[in-house]
């Protein structure tokens, strides 16, 4: 069976959101003073798959964009854009959020995967840059 390298990605970056991402938002509410409570995600997908009813906090993956250079085609690398926007009932904890997903794509190495932040605005638009390489795993 041949692998789609979008198909196991999007899977290794919801498995990262629903299920490291609750342990370093539990680490951040424990250290933090202002008893500010930060849910984990309750659905990570694609928006047109979100089930009706879904409270938030959610976040939805997009494929932005996929690329090769010269070199990449030569090693095998594929460069995707996802976009990860995130939802929240309490907006001005965005950042916070920001924070701890960062933490956990950096922290969490995917065998397969280079990850680099782009791009993070206050509307809860997050830009990844994922180098997958297919001769890695």
């Amino acid at each position: 069976m041949i692998e789609i390298p979008e198909e196991k990605l999007l899977e290794d970056i919801t498995d990262l959101l629903m299920n490291e991402l609750p342990k370093v938002l539990l680490e951040i509410e424990e250290q933090s003073d202002d008893g500010r409570h930060l849910p984990p995600f309750r659905y990570v997908g694609s928006p047109e798959k979100l089930p009706p009813g879904s409270g938030l906090p959610h976040a939805f993956l997009d494929f932005e964009d996929a690329s090769l250079t010269e070199k990449d085609r030569i090693i095998k690398n594929v460069i995707y854009s996802m976009k990860i926007t995130i939802k929240l009932a309490e907006l001005d904890l965005i950042w916070c959020y920001f924070a701890c997903l960062e933490k956990v794509l950096y922290q969490k190495k995917i065998n397969t995967y280079r990850i680099q932040v782009i791009n993070k605005s206050r509307t809860g638009n997050f830009l990844i840059k994922v180098k997958y390489s297919n001769k890695i795993g």
